[in-house]
Protein backbone atom coordinates (compact mmCIF):
# COMPACT_ATOMS: atom_id res chain seq x y z
CA UNK A 1 0.00 0.00 0.00
CA UNK A 2 1.19 3.56 -0.76
CA UNK A 3 1.13 6.56 1.11
CA UNK A 4 0.10 9.48 0.06
CA UNK A 5 3.15 10.87 -1.05
CA UNK A 6 4.07 7.47 -2.81
CA UNK A 7 7.34 6.64 -1.22
CA UNK A 8 6.39 4.38 1.43
CA UNK A 9 5.10 1.03 1.05
CA UNK A 10 3.04 -0.09 4.42
CA UNK A 11 2.83 -3.95 4.71
CA UNK A 12 1.24 -5.95 7.41
CA UNK A 13 3.83 -7.78 9.66
CA UNK A 14 1.80 -11.08 7.72
CA UNK A 15 3.50 -10.06 4.35
CA UNK A 16 6.92 -11.31 5.64
CA UNK A 17 5.75 -14.19 6.43
CA UNK A 18 3.71 -14.73 2.96
CA UNK A 19 6.77 -14.13 1.58
CA UNK A 20 9.35 -16.60 2.95
CA UNK A 21 6.10 -19.05 2.26
CA UNK A 22 6.50 -18.32 -1.87
CA UNK A 23 9.94 -18.87 -1.70
CA UNK A 24 10.02 -22.01 0.45
CA UNK A 25 7.30 -23.40 -2.19
CA UNK A 26 8.73 -22.68 -5.14
CA UNK A 27 12.25 -24.10 -3.45
CA UNK A 28 10.26 -26.91 -2.97
CA UNK A 29 9.01 -27.30 -6.65
CA UNK A 30 12.26 -26.64 -7.82
CA UNK A 31 11.16 -23.49 -9.17
CA UNK A 32 13.85 -21.70 -7.26
CA UNK A 33 17.12 -23.06 -5.76
CA UNK A 34 18.44 -22.24 -2.29
CA UNK A 35 21.33 -19.25 -2.99
CA UNK A 36 18.74 -17.37 -5.06
CA UNK A 37 15.83 -17.34 -2.24
CA UNK A 38 18.39 -15.82 0.04
CA UNK A 39 19.15 -13.62 -2.58
CA UNK A 40 15.18 -12.21 -2.77
CA UNK A 41 15.01 -12.28 0.68
CA UNK A 42 18.41 -9.59 0.91
CA UNK A 43 16.80 -7.52 -2.16
CA UNK A 44 13.67 -6.97 0.47
CA UNK A 45 16.11 -4.57 2.16
CA UNK A 46 16.19 -2.11 -0.64
CA UNK A 47 12.51 -2.03 -1.02
CA UNK A 48 11.26 1.05 0.89
CA UNK A 49 8.95 -0.93 3.31
CA UNK A 50 7.12 0.18 6.16
CA UNK A 51 6.05 -2.41 8.48
CA UNK A 52 3.05 -2.44 10.21
CA UNK A 53 3.13 -4.46 13.82
CA UNK A 54 -0.09 -3.50 14.79
CA UNK A 55 -1.85 -6.41 16.55
CA UNK A 56 -4.71 -7.89 18.85
CA UNK A 57 -8.64 -8.02 19.53
CA UNK A 58 -9.30 -4.51 18.29
CA UNK A 59 -7.59 -5.89 14.81
CA UNK A 60 -8.93 -9.00 14.95
CA UNK A 61 -12.38 -7.72 15.04
CA UNK A 62 -12.32 -5.14 12.25
CA UNK A 63 -10.13 -8.21 10.09
CA UNK A 64 -13.02 -10.58 10.91
CA UNK A 65 -15.99 -7.63 10.10
CA UNK A 66 -13.85 -6.78 6.51
CA UNK A 67 -13.57 -10.96 5.56
CA UNK A 68 -17.24 -11.73 6.52
CA UNK A 69 -18.38 -8.19 4.94
CA UNK A 70 -16.29 -9.00 1.45
CA UNK A 71 -16.04 -12.64 1.79
CA UNK A 72 -12.38 -12.16 1.89
CA UNK A 73 -9.85 -15.02 3.71
CA UNK A 74 -8.59 -13.26 7.09
CA UNK A 75 -4.96 -12.43 5.34
CA UNK A 76 -6.40 -10.56 2.37
CA UNK A 77 -8.78 -8.82 4.80
CA UNK A 78 -5.61 -7.71 6.76
CA UNK A 79 -4.31 -5.48 3.44
CA UNK A 80 -8.02 -4.12 3.35
CA UNK A 81 -7.64 -3.00 6.93
CA UNK A 82 -3.94 -1.56 6.93
CA UNK A 83 -5.08 0.34 3.80
CA UNK A 84 -8.08 1.82 5.19
CA UNK A 85 -6.12 2.65 8.20
CA UNK A 86 -3.78 4.41 7.38
CA UNK A 87 -5.60 5.44 4.51
CA UNK A 88 -3.74 4.64 1.44
CA UNK A 89 -4.02 2.99 -1.67
CA UNK A 90 -3.51 -0.99 -1.63
CA UNK A 91 -2.11 -2.48 -4.69
CA UNK A 92 -2.96 -6.23 -5.28
CA UNK A 93 -3.78 -8.37 -8.05
CA UNK A 94 -6.18 -10.10 -6.65
CA UNK A 95 -9.64 -9.03 -8.14
CA UNK A 96 -11.65 -9.72 -5.13
CA UNK A 97 -9.37 -7.79 -2.85
CA UNK A 98 -9.50 -5.09 -5.33
CA UNK A 99 -13.59 -4.77 -5.53
CA UNK A 100 -13.53 -4.73 -1.81
CA UNK A 101 -11.00 -1.59 -1.91
CA UNK A 102 -12.71 -0.05 -4.82
CA UNK A 103 -15.80 0.01 -2.23
CA UNK A 104 -14.15 0.84 0.96
CA UNK A 105 -11.56 3.33 0.18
Amino acid sequence: MKDSNNTILWIPALWWYEMINVLTGAERRKRIHHAKALKVISLFDQLDLKTDNSSGAQFSHRIYELARMYQLSAYDATYLELSIRKETELVSIDSQLMNAASICL
